[in-house]
């Protein structure tokens, strides 16, 4: 079971469209129209592994081999990314 530190990586949309249309939602919560259409507007989303469920659910926690492995996947995709080669 998670703690109430690990329930911000609970998710809940899925995909690019999902993604934004969330994160235009929760801004607009907090913001003025005007300003969230400005902080939206040229932004660039990069969902890579959010087109599927990426989190564990409320109930489940990853173990240590776990956690590695997500580690190394992760490392190696900044690795090897062509993009992030040059940062």
């Amino acid at each position: 079971m998670k703690s109430v530190g690990g329930l911000d990586t609970v998710g809940i949309a899925i995909g690019h469209e999902a993604i934004v249309s969330r994160v235009k939602s929760e801004l607009s919560s907090v913001l003025p129209e005007e300003q969230t259409a400005q902080l939206m507007d040229g932004l660039t989303f990069h969902e890579n592994d959010a087109n599927d469920v990426w989190w564990t659910s409320q109930l489940d926690f990853e173990s240590k081999g776990d956690l590695q492995s997500r580690v190394d996947e992760f490392l190696n995709f900044v690795r090897y990314n062509e993009v992030c080669a040059e940062c």
